[in-house]
């Protein structure tokens, strides 16, 4: 008895599974991660850019020496209201991604010298949390309640993209390894309940929007020339790694600007800076005409052109406007590859460059 019912179960459970479909376990394509983010995310048709339409080119080439106040090293200081002096990282990165231009302008090898002399600088300057790296701010700021060392997204997106330029050009997988962990500060996503002590430069919004914050406080401004700096360093990163993990964070980015950028624009007047303090710079003006325009390249997506030129339309922007994208070179596009890297036109990787300390 007891075996024939052992049987006619087996029996019900065999019929059962030829009856069911059978299921495909999922697919992750080659754009997308295993889980879903926990922010809203839409696809964008993303575009290589050439190495020269990205911004910090096309500058007349940096002061050999550096202007002071700098260190020994040549890194540039500055005088903050306490009197002393001190680094500030985008800064930084901002100076090395300059100096690479010249270099590959000019072949001055002084020039990459001194961007790797920064490079090495916030290697050094770097604070290790959650197992991604964190470039600090060494002085309290009052305005947001900020005490040191904070961090923050423009500083982050800007050293991401001076680490993933200087791999393109030297080869050193240092300077992509650093770029790595750098971009590990953005899958740190933080909360902006006050009190809370874990590093964070990203965040989720009540609405949902993944947000790339300038002053990581509990009232976050949502500073937007800082939210596109952090992006482009995304798309940087994204473009040389083809990074799954990068495409998701960028485009998480990028969906709440095409969302919510319209919220910076003022009919006729200069764009807000955030949209909390609602302060308004005609320097930070000029900077969302460009960024807003190159997303419009970067995505092929004609709502960030159109927002841009709309901007420009509002106040037109006067003069040179640092970081503008250059527009005038040959759209040299430098290959991930490391043996097209060695035969480009440009001033290539040199073997008497070794690798940096």
């Amino acid at each position: 008895m007891v075996r024939s019912t052992r049987l006619l179960t087996l029996l019900l459970v065999l019929s059962t599974l030829a009856s069911a479909p059978l299921v495909a376990p999922p697919v992750t394509m080659a754009t997308e991660t295993a889980e879903p983010p926990p922010y809203h995310i839409r696809h964008f048709d993303l575009v290589d850019l050439p190495f020269d339409r990205l911004p910090w080119t096309n500058d007349p080439p940096p002061r050999l020496p550096a202007l002071p106040p700098r260190d020994r090293n040549g890194v540039r200081m500055f005088r903050w209201d306490d009197g002393q002096l001190y680094y500030r990282p985008g800064s930084v990165a901002i100076n090395g991604m300059k100096r690479i231009d010249a270099y590959r302008d000019t072949g001055d090898r002084e020039q990459l010298e001194q961007a790797l002399a920064q490079a090495r600088h916030l290697r050094n300057m770097k604070v290790e949390r959650h197992d991604a790296w964190w470039l600090p701010f060494w002085f309290d700021y009052p305005p947001e309640d900020l005490k040191a060392p904070w961090f923050n997204a423009m500083s982050q997106g800007l050293v991401l993209s001076f680490f993933v330029r200087l791999h393109r050009v030297t080869g050193d997988d240092i300077h992509l390894r650093a770029s790595e962990k750098v971009f590990d500060s953005f899958l740190r996503l933080g909360r902006k309940h006050a009190g809370s002590q874990r590093a964070w430069v990203a965040y989720v919004g009540d609405a949902g929007y993944l947000w790339l914050e300038h002053y990581p406080t509990s009232r976050p401004d949502h500073v937007l020339n800082a939210h596109l700096h952090s992006v482009i360093g995304l798309y940087e990163y994204w473009q040389h790694t083809r990074s799954p993990a990068a495409r998701q964070v960028l485009e998480g980015a990028l969906t709440t600007m095409k969302e919510r950028a319209r919220k910076y624009r003022r009919k006729g007047r200069i764009s807000v800076y955030g949209l909390r303090s609602r302060t308004n710079h005609l320097k930070y003006h000029q900077v969302h005409v460009w960024q807003l325009r190159l997303l419009g390249r970067m995505t092929g997506d004609v709502f960030f052109t159109e927002l841009g030129n709309t901007m420009a339309a509002d106040r037109r922007p006067e003069g040179s406007v640092p970081g503008r994208p250059a527009q005038r070179r040959s759209e040299t596009v430098l290959s991930v590859s490391s043996s097209a890297l060695k035969t480009a036109h440009y001033p290539p990787v040199r073997p008497e460059l070794g690798r940096a300390g």
